[in-house]
């Protein structure tokens, strides 16, 4: 069975997390969401000096990994490329 694209997105790790949860599992959760473009109004165009660039987040997915398997896999600012294909399952890789 060939499978298909039907989704692809560059994603950034935008959080790191440290969980635990009620029979005292812990977890690292990594949180994956990729950077919305938005717009500068229009009289802060020409300020000085320039204002911030805002930055708005989409969350995508988010990934809990045992603390026992956690190797500093991730680190906050990296960037992956996800893909979805049409029978359901993601590939991650780095970009």
């Amino acid at each position: 069975m060939v499978r298909r694209v039907t989704y692809s997105v560059e994603v950034e790790v935008i959080k790191l997390q440290s969980a635990t949860y009620h029979f005292g599992e812990k977890h690292v959760i990594v949180l994956l969401a990729y950077q919305v473009p938005v717009p500068m109004p229009p009289h802060l165009r020409n300020t000085y000096p320039p204002p911030p660039k805002a930055a708005l987040y989409y969350h995508v997915i988010e990934l809990r990994i045992p603390e026992e398997d956690w190797e500093d896999q991730y680190r906050i600012g990296q960037k992956f490329i996800i893909k979805v294909y049409d029978d359901g399952s993601m590939e991650l890789r780095k970009k």
